[in-house]
C-alpha cells in the first residue's frame, strides 16, 4: 500500500476545516497547554535543493505531538498526531492514514528523522539533543520555541515561529482524522515526509 507523497496543491476547503487544530483567537502564551504554533519552515539538503513550507506544531509532555504540513499555497496536506505511545500519520488529499507505535523507528519512517514522540516533545520544548542530531533552539524552556534548527547527515530543517493560537479540539491523542482509510505503518511504501518535500519540484515548476 502506498500512502502517497505529500500534496503540494490547494486542497478542498472542507478537508482543511476538518483538520485544522487551531481556533480563531490567538494565544499570547506559547507555553499554554493547548498552544499551537504556526512556523515558517525550510528543509535543505547539503549542496542540494531547499523545500519551503508552513507547519503547525503542538507539543505537550510527555509525548503529545501534533504536526500539520501546509504547502506555500493551500491548506493542510499532511497530519502527524502522537500521544499515549501511538502515532497516526495522515495524507489529507488521499484520505489515508498509517498508525503504529510512536517509537524512533516508526517516527523515522514517517518523518525522516528517527526520534520517538517523547524525544520530539523534549526537542521542541527544551532543545534536548538526540543521537546524531544537532539542535539549535531559541525560546523559553517548556514553551513552543521562537526558532528551532535540526541538522542530521547532510539535512537541515529550520523552523521560525510566526504566530501562536489555541487548539480548537483535542490534539496529541495518536488518532487519525475520522473517515480516513487506516493501515499499519509496516504497510508504508512511499517516502518519508522530508523525502517527499525535498523531492517535490520547485514552486515555479509545478
Amino acid at each position: 500500500m502506498r500512502a502517497g507523497r505529500v500534496a503540494l496543491a490547494a486542497l478542498a476547503a472542507s478537508l482543511v476545516s476538518a483538520c485544522a487544530p487551531r481556533s480563531g483567537a490567538p494565544s499570547v502564551r506559547p507555553d499554554a497547554p493547548d498552544a499551537v504554533g504556526l512556523y515558517r519552515a525550510a528543509a535543505t539538503e547539503t549542496g542540494g535543493r531547499t523545500s519551503r513550507f508552513r507547519l503547525w506544531v503542538h507539543a505537550a509532555r510527555p509525548d503529545r505531538l501534533h504536526l500539520e504540513v501546509l504547502p506555500p499555497v493551500g491548506g493542510t496536506a499532511f497530519i502527524l498526531d502522537a500521544g499515549g505511545d501511538a502515532v497516526a500519520a495522515s495524507w489529507v488529499e488521499d484520505r489515508v492514514a498509517l498508525t503504529g507505535p510512536a517509537d524512533a523507528a516508526s517516527m523515522g519512517r514517517l518523518i525522516g528523522i528517527p526520534i520517538d514522540a517523547r524525544g520530539w516533545v523534549s526537542t521542541i520544548l527544551d532543545g534536548a539533543g538526540a543521537d546524531g542530531v544537532t539542535i539549535e533552539r531559541r525560546g523559553e524552556p517548556g514553551s513552543l520555541p521562537v526558532s528551532l534548527t535540526l541538522r542530521r547527515e547532510g539535512l537541515e530543517v529550520r523552523l521560525e515561529r510566526r504566530e501562536v493560537r489555541r487548539a480548537a479540539g483535542e490534539v496529541g491523542n495518536g488518532l487519525p482524522p475520522a473517515g480516513f482509510a487506516v493501515h499499519p505503518i509496516s504497510a508504508m511504501e512511499g517516502p518519508s515526509l522530508l523525502d517527499s518535500l525535498l523531492a517535490s519540484p520547485p514552486e515555479g515548476e509545478r
